[in-house]
């Protein structure tokens, strides 16, 4: 499996180690342009300060390619700004830039109401079939990966934003072709509507 199928399968991109929690970076080196670059394609991202910055090795002792974090983690080698670090080196340009895209809509429920009401929206949709393959691919992650919070957190966390990164951010094999329903397919046609308009008025920067 490549690195773009890997990440828009939904595989976790790193988990910090406890050990490792209030660690900072030794420092910080910014990707010049790269959040501009995605914000012009799609504005609605516009309104929280990104950061985007070359990973440092000593958070990501499980070799994942990218992590999101939250403005209030404590891990967050930026607090208070919502933070995307880049760890592996070998990707290419567009991989990325479609990666980064695919983490920032992690944060944008949780500054964006509308595009919150969507994303539940969706949630609503999951088929029982879908149901199914969910839960299997939460207990391969709980055995081979040591996934330790409860499905419907992990649901929420982690599977539902790789619904929408399948589609909204797809690799180039577009693996998650053919995996949605027409009405999903309406909510996600939706969302990219609406990620192509300006930020929400009176959202706020983080």
């Amino acid at each position: 499996m490549t690195k773009d199928e890997e990440i828009a399968r939904g595989a976790p991109t790193t988990r910090l180690s406890g050990s490792l929690i209030g660690q900072q970076p030794r420092s910080i080196h910014h990707i010049p342009g790269m959040a501009d670059n995605i914000i012009s394609k799609y504005p609605r991202l516009g309104g929280p300060d990104w950061q985007v910055i070359h990973g440092d090795s000593r958070m990501n002792p499980e070799g994942g390619y990218l992590e999101f974090y939250p403005p209030e983690e404590g891990w967050n080698p930026i607090p208070g700004k919502p933070t995307i670090s880049v760890f592996d080196k070998t990707l290419t340009p567009s991989q990325t830039q479609r990666m980064v895209f695919g983490d920032m809509l992690h944060h944008l429920p949780s500054v964006d109401p509308e595009f919150r009401a969507m994303r539940d929206q969706f949630r609503g949709t999951i088929t029982p079939e879908q149901d199914t393959i969910d839960r299997r691919a939460y207990q391969r992650a709980v055995d081979k990966k040591g996934e330790s919070r409860p499905y419907d957190k992990w649901m929420d966390v982690s599977r539902l934003d790789a619904y929408l990164r399948g589609h909204l951010a797809p690799d180039d094999n577009n693996e998650w072709a053919g995996s949605y329903t027409p009405k999903q397919l309406e909510i996600l046609g939706n969302m990219k509507d609406l990620l192509w308009q300006p930020p929400a008025k009176g959202l706020l920067n983080d």
